[in-house]
């Protein structure tokens, strides 16, 4: 049988971990997802990012780089 206490006991820990679900820490955002796509545009090996990100900017991606061992141009965005 529960008590009085017991039972205000147990409505205070889950008003608590109600609240404590809605609150977040200043300065810290959620990680964004990075969504990755191969370039349509650039046809040849990928040795330089500077040029493969400027191609992606072309494309509507917010950059780009070189990747694997086929030297892909991958674009990238925060989605």
């Amino acid at each position: 049988m529960w008590t009085k206490k017991v039972a205000t006991s147990v409505v205070l820990v889950m008003l608590l971990l109600i609240i404590a679900q809605e609150v977040t820490v200043p300065g810290v955002e959620a990680k964004r997802k990075t969504c990755r796509q191969k370039s349509k545009r650039f046809k040849n090996p990928c040795y330089t990012n500077s040029k493969c990100a400027q191609v992606c900017h072309g494309e509507g991606w917010s950059g780009g780089n070189c990747d694997g061992a086929l030297h892909e141009c991958t674009c990238i965005k925060n989605c």
